[in-house]
């Protein structure tokens, strides 16, 4: 046994090396091939697998350096088609990625990165009086944070900002006014909004809503009204049960759940479980087969032994269960005056057979019943009917903000969408409308 335990570390160590060296030779074919990006993954998988492969290292390093290459290659092309946006934005993708990636152009590839520089820090002094102009504060913090590395490598870029700082902080706090004067009664979502957002500009404000938000509830309750018809040694009552009212802790976290919500959102459990198990005693036949050694004499009074086989049947009892498992468990509630349920339908027969008989020559051994996993069975419809419960809700909220407050332009009704459904064209017009940022750039700068 000691002999073989060095063996099996080398196999192992062979077969890691020899995955190593897969991807390492993938990535040489990409690169070869210009896919660099792509070589540049298999690299890195290579030297997740072994942080010191040599080989991976100098491919990744050479794959980066062919990125940033190409890269400014794209920045130059859209320089000279006149789209200066997107060449400093690709050329910040750049920066930041030598940053990552500890790589500095060298020779002719930094004669052109520090000429595409130039350019783009001309344009983006352009750009920045043009939005400490505008009426929109925010755009021209998001364009500091999208510019930050080609702004930082500027000193004269960077007292160009400074000039522009006190007017545009201004115009933040003015903006910030104008919303904490819309905050009061139900909108709770604008004053949480507001709060961040005055913060990014170290406004202070006082914001006052109603105590209580009627539309959402502090936490879920659920009354247990299910009946059960369990026919087994097992009492699952406990189990199911609390299976059942662990909805209240899946609740915690959805968005209808809030310190200041009205109280109980109350949810009844109906319906029914029920399990049964009948046996009956049955004859089982195993078929084996007894070899004898039997003694004769050949013609030349010669011993001869032959095997003689002969096939047998062995009989023994055994034991057949029938299970029948059924679940009929509704959720039912009311929302906004409406209501809202879901159900769970599950239904499964199963058999299964024991029997005591240790008999190796028909290859029995004594064998128990393979029961029915009620409370996994019970847990997994259970789990399924709370997710799609929340859904439900989740799926009224998304219709009573999102749709149903189409062309409304009330920001509670528009933050509330966001917080479900970001990306509907609703949210992001309305943001663009007064930041001139959608949601996600804003919230980028805001932190929400």
């Amino acid at each position: 046994m000691k002999t073989m335990k060095p063996f099996i570390l080398m196999l192992v160590a062979s077969l890691f090396l020899a995955a190593c060296s897969s991807l390492v030779d993938k990535g040489d074919k990409l690169y070869e091939a210009g896919e660099f990006e792509e070589a540049a993954e298999f690299y890195q998988r290579a030297l997740r697998k072994d942080p010191n492969n040599v080989d991976a290292t100098i491919g990744l390093k050479r794959a980066q350096e062919k990125i940033i290459d190409r890269g400014l290659i794209d920045v130059r092309m859209l320089r000279l088609s006149r789209n200066m946006e997107g060449a400093a934005q690709r050329l910040e993708q750049i920066l930041r990625n030598q940053k990552k990636w500890g790589l500095q152009a060298a020779g002719a590839v930094a004669l052109t990165q520090n000429e595409e520089t130039r350019f783009a820090r001309g344009w983006l002094a352009e750009e920045s009086n043009a939005l400490a102009e505008s009426r929109f504060p925010d755009k021209y913090r998001f364009f500091e944070t999208q510019y930050a590395f080609l702004i930082a490598g500027s000193v004269s870029l960077k007292k160009r900002l400074a000039q522009h700082e006190a007017q545009v902080n201004s115009k933040g706090k003015r903006s910030c006014q104008a919303l904490a004067g819309k905050v009061k009664g139900q909108r709770f979502f604008l004053k949480d909004f507001t709060r961040k957002y005055c913060a990014m500009w170290q406004a202070p404000v006082t914001l006052q809503v109603d105590a209580k938000d009627q539309t959402r509830y502090t936490n879920l309750s659920v009354n247990n009204a299910v009946r059960y018809s369990v026919s087994s040694g097992n009492n699952y009552y406990g189990t199911f049960n609390r299976d059942l009212e662990s909805l209240a802790e899946v609740f915690r976290g959805s968005i209808w759940q809030a310190e200041e919500g009205r109280g109980e959102l109350r949810v009844t459990a109906e319906g029914g479980v029920k399990y049964s198990r009948q046996s009956r005693q049955v004859m089982r036949y195993a078929n084996y087969t007894v070899s004898k050694k039997i003694k004769t004499k050949n013609s030349a009074g010669e011993e001869v032994v032959k095997i003689h086989e002969e096939d047998k049947i062995h009989r023994y009892r055994a034991r057949v269960y029938t299970e029948d498992f059924q679940i009929n468990i509704g959720l039912q509630s009311t929302v906004d005056g409406k209501p809202l349920s879901r159900t769970a339908n599950y239904q499964d027969s199963h058999q299964t057979e024991s029997h005591s008989e240790d008999f190796s020559l028909a290859g029995l051994q004594p064998q128990s019943p393979a029961f029915m996993d009620l409370p996994y069975i019970f847990k997994a419809e259970i789990n399924a009917l709370q997710q799609t419960y929340l859904s439900a809700l989740d799926q009224h909220w998304n219709n009573k903000y999102c749709e149903g407050s189409l062309g409304t332009v009330s920001g509670e009704n528009v933050l509330r969408c966001a917080a479900i459904n970001k990306e509907h064209s609703y949210v992001n017009s309305w943001f663009e409308s007064k930041f001139g940022l959608n949601y996600e750039e804003l919230a980028s700068l805001v932190g929400i």
